[in-house]
């Protein structure tokens, strides 16, 4: 009986010597996030774990990092950002991200980078974290990297190529702008919602048919998908041409986006038809031998 007893205890304490320890006042951490309602400066929100170990905490950590609570509060994360592996050994986190972390700009990534190794390194014995991407090494930080009291305003600024139909509607000419999104915007929503408005330049015309209107727009594995209203269908001009123009305006201005290989429409939700020399059923590629182009002056 005493054997057994004795066991369990040694059991016992083995467990515990190997877990992750729980304690209310240690299995914490801070979460920080852009405050929307502050120019996008980092905030930090007091945040509970479950965790049992320092690597389940922090994928824990990761998960509320992109799903903020409070709609004042963005995620810096984007939704195709995924933690894959996380070690921790001698108070370092070692944390395999998803490949679009490694084509990330510079300041995007620098937001990613300050939320997630101040809240990483919030929790109980890590000091220092290194993102890997491909088993290759990115970044080493820790928290004293990032100043929560900065000033700076985490934003994105991109240089696009948007195409639109020229003066003669025959062929599209590239404009070349600069687009700047928040924290809540993604790149392609902000590209497509542009392309639908009127050109800059006073030489171009827009090549979407009128009135049609952005429904959502996401991408997935390399295929963007625009979901488009039923204008893009019925106020087109139904030869070769301006269908094809109509068409590659999007494709061509799309597939230079990061990450964006092809892109497949949709009218209301479902599988686009109604063109008659262009099948939008399928993702189209970038196409500009079909339409040669030429950058603007503007």
């Amino acid at each position: 009986m005493k054997k057994r007893i004795l066991l369990l205890l040694t059991l016992i304490l083995l467990f515990s010597a190997c877990s992750y320890d729980t304690d209310d006042a240690k299995n914490t951490c801070s979460l920080y996030y852009l405050d929307a309602e502050n120019d996008n400066q980092l905030v930090s929100i007091p945040g509970k774990l479950d965790a049992l170990t320092p690597e389940d905490a922090v994928n824990e950590a990761f998960l509320k990092l992109k799903t903020p609570e409070k709609k004042k509060h963005l995620s810096a994360i984007p939704a195709s950002i995924n933690l894959l592996t996380v070690s921790v050994s001698d108070a370092v986190c070692k944390a395999e991200l998803s490949p679009r972390y490694a084509k990330l700009p510079d300041t995007s990534r620098a937001a990613v980078d300050a939320c997630l190794v101040k809240t990483i390194c919030s929790i109980e014995n890590i000091d220092r974290v290194i993102f890997l991407c491909d088993g290759a090494v990115m970044s080493e930080f820790d928290e004293n990297d990032f100043l929560i009291n900065s000033p700076r305003t985490y934003y994105d600024v991109y240089t696009v190529n948007l195409y639109f139909a020229n003066e003669d509607f025959d062929g599209l000419q590239a404009d070349r702008e600069t687009i700047s999104l928040s924290p809540d915007t993604t790149l392609e929503h902000a590209v497509i919602s542009r392309l639908l408005s009127p050109s800059s330049s006073g030489k171009l015309r827009s090549a979407v048919p009128a009135g049609t209107k952005l429904n959502d727009v996401y991408v997935n594995e390399g295929m963007c998908v625009i979901d488009l209203s039923r204008e893009f269908v019925d106020n087109v001009i139904h030869d070769e041409s301006h269908e094809g123009i109509a068409v590659y305006s999007i494709v061509n201005t799309m597939t230079e986006l990061p990450m964006i290989d092809s892109v497949k429409i949709l009218i209301d939700g479902k599988d686009a038809d109604g063109y008659l020399h262009h099948k939008l059923s399928l993702p189209l590629t970038n196409n500009s031998k079909l339409f040669p182009t030429q950058s603007s002056e503007n």
